[in-house]
C-alpha cells in the first residue's frame, strides 16, 4: 500500500536481483511478494537465493522470500482508512518431527492506527498448540471479527523449543467503506 489512505497496490519490480532492485513506488507495508520464474528458471521455486525486502528510510526488513519458496510466507496484512476488513477465520498449526514435546502460543494481534504509531498492537485471540496431539487449531468466528482501517493484523508465535515449525493463516473479506 502506498499510504494508509489507499486501497493495496501491487507492482512489479524487474531487474537483477544479484544488484539490488529499488520500487518505484513508497510503501506503508508489505504483506506479499512472489517471484515470477522464468522461462530458464530450474529446480523448485523460483528464486534460488533470499530475497529481501529492506525500507529504504530505516533499514528494516519489511519481508523475506526463502530459497525456493518463490513468495513470502507471512500472517500479516495491511488494511487502508477506506476499507473494513471482516475474519472469519484463524489457522494455527505447528510441526516438530523428533525430541521432545513442544508447545506454542498464537496470538492474533492489531495495530489499530498505524497511520501514527507502528508498534503497538493488542492481543484480541490466541491459540495454543501442543505438538504431541492435535497440532492444528482453527477458529472460526461468528459473526466475523470486524477490523476498520486503518489497521495492521498479524500472527505472532511464541514458542518454547527451537526447531518447531509454524504456520498460520487467515482469512479475510475487504469491504469498501
Amino acid at each position: 500500500m502506498p499510504d494508509w489512505d489507499t486501497a493495496e497496490a501491487t507492482e512489479v519490480v524487474v531487474g537483477d536481483l544479484n544488484t539490488g532492485l529499488t520500487m518505484s513506488n513508497a510503501a506503508v507495508i508489505i504483506h506479499r511478494m512472489f517471484v515470477t520464474p522464468q522461462a530458464t528458471t530450474t529446480g523448485v521455486g523460483g528464486n534460488i537465493g533470499t530475497i529481501t525486502a529492506t525500507a529504504a528510510s530505516d533499514s528494516t526488513v519489511t519481508a523475506v522470500i526463502l530459497p525456493a519458496e518463490g513468495q513470502t510466507e507471512m500472517a500479516i496484512y495491511g488494511i487502508p482508512s477506506v476499507q473494513t476488513a471482516y475474519m472469519g477465520r484463524l489457522r494455527c498449526n505447528i510441526d516438530k518431527a523428533q525430541g521432545q514435546a513442544a508447545s506454542s502460543d498464537f496470538e492474533l494481534r492489531v495495530n489499530p492506527n498505524p497511520d501514527t504509531q507502528t508498534v503497538a498492537f493488542l492481543r484480541k485471540h490466541d491459540i495454543s498448540l501442543q505438538s504431541t496431539g492435535a497440532n492444528m487449531f482453527e477458529s472460526n468466528f461468528n459473526p466475523p471479527i470486524k477490523i476498520e482501517g486503518p489497521a495492521i493484523i498479524k500472527i505472532q508465535a511464541h514458542a518454547n523449543s527451537n526447531n518447531l515449525d509454524g504456520e498460520a493463516a487467515f482469512d479475510l473479506i475487504l469491504v469498501d467503506n
